[in-house]
């Protein structure tokens, strides 16, 4: 309260995670159980005096993987018009720190959060039953100025998941496809429908 350029926390959603399951078979209709990544992630916006955003931060849990797939999982947040410096901090199953990065993003920041979706997971075998557990995932977006709605998407984002055998990525209903995927329609304005 005694810091005006740090002044509200919205969080999205309220006291809970978004969690987004995939079908990695794209662009052929798969078989529906939406098991091949499971992911839950929560963003907070840190909001100034004048309820301008100046930062994102958010949480990501790897849940489960169903594919014999490899994956890329990120999310796509527009900034237009801003610069935004991201951090992504990784850690394993046990929330032990592993890596960080930063990078200076322009208009729009791809976050990737599990470069690999088979390196998410460590599995255990205890009394012949094995045991996954996922990794986790936090990543800061400080923006230089801060930012109005109307610069900003709407969370939850674009979240996403890149098939790295087949070269084709999935996303939410109503996105478009990342400019290096082999979505059939990715050099024309298509989107998910």
């Amino acid at each position: 309260p005694k810091d005006a350029n740090r002044a509200f926390a919205n969080i999205g959603p309220a006291n809970s995670f978004f969690t987004v399951a995939f079908e990695d078979n794209f662009p052929i209709v798969g078989d529906g159980d939406y098991n091949d990544f499971v992911a839950a992630y929560g963003i907070t916006q840190v909001r100034d005096s004048q309820n301008r955003i100046v930062s994102l931060t958010g949480f990501v849990e790897a849940v489960s993987e169903g594919s014999s797939s490899d994956h890329e999982f990120g999310i796509l947040i527009k900034h237009q018009g801003l610069k935004a410096k991201l951090t992504v901090t990784n850690y394993d199953h046990n929330f032990s720190q592993l890596s960080e990065r930063t990078e200076d993003n322009n208009n729009i920041s791809d976050i990737v959060l599990f470069e690999s979706t088979d390196q998410a997971f460590v599995t255990f075998n205890q009394g012949g039953q094995e045991y996954a557990f996922g990794q986790y995932r936090t990543f800061t977006l400080d923006f230089e100025t801060p930012a109005l709605e109307s610069q900003l998407d709407n969370i939850p984002f674009d979240p996403y998941l890149f098939v790295k055998e087949t070269g084709y990525d999935v996303h939410l209903v109503g996105k478009a496809p990342l400019p290096e995927s082999n979505n059939p329609s990715a050099t024309i304005d298509w989107q998910f429908l």
